[in-house]
């Protein structure tokens, strides 16, 4: 008799373990575009069914992140779902996180504005096994940009900052991913907390002066 069971079983995925990982980031100076493609971008080498990407933008520009949207991204044609995002005080640039389910290990980035965006910077992380909810989050155009968060046990969190004329970011909380050192700085940060973490101060301090800052963090749980 043909045991089903027994090919359903050598046929399973195996769930990874609980983890996240930075990927790159990728960078264009656009004249002030509405859209920007980057081609055969790395998704993480992982192609299972329990793997996220999670994407966080940064842009100065003409108004990239006003109040009522976000810029639509997608990831190898699977459009990234909306978690968290702020504008400068005067609007003229932000920084948002989103996220997607994929299968993909490579294939094209796009991320397209409502407004024109210059000086685009995206930063890529995988997470494997976690929840595609966010568990905690704030949001900060302080300077420095500062907040606390809860980081679930286990967890892990990420963040993305922009200081419109500023050259570098400092981070403090989370273990610096890139920071792009030029005229609009765009920097990423992130870190897997194996116990959790409660009331965790997270805060960039930009080099300079600049006006128009902009963080977004946002903590992951384990999925159920």
């Amino acid at each position: 008799m043909f045991n089903h069971n027994l090919l359903m079983a050598a046929g399973a995925t195996t769930q990874p373990d609980f983890g996240l990982t930075f990927i790159s980031s990728q960078y264009e100076d656009g004249s002030s575009q509405t859209e920007y493609t980057w081609s055969d971008i790395s998704f993480g080498s992982d192609s299972s069914d329990f793997k996220h990407i999670i994407i966080g933008i940064s842009s100065g520009g003409s108004r990239p992140f006003p109040d009522s949207w976000y810029p639509t991204t997608t990831v190898a044609g699977t459009t990234c779902t909306d978690l968290i995002r702020i504008g400068s005080s005067n609007n003229d640039g932000g920084t948002c996180l989103q996220i997607v389910k994929t299968t993909a290990t490579s294939g094209d980035l796009v991320v397209t504005f409502k407004g024109s965006g210059t000086r685009v910077d995206v930063g890529i992380w995988q997470m494997l096994s976690g929840s595609a909810t966010v568990s905690d989050s704030f949001t900060s155009t302080a300077n420095p940009a500062t907040g606390t968060i809860d980081i679930p046990n286990p967890g892990c969190c990420v963040g993305i900052f922009t200081a419109w004329t500023s050259d570098t970011a400092t981070w403090t909380g989370l273990t610096e991913d890139f920071d792009r050192a030029s005229n609009g700085a765009g920097s990423g940060a992130s870190d897997f907390f194996a116990s959790g973490a409660t009331g965790r101060t997270v805060s960039v301090t930009p080099s300079g002066g600049p006006s128009q800052r902009s963080l977004c963090v946002a903590s992951f749980g384990e999925a159920s």
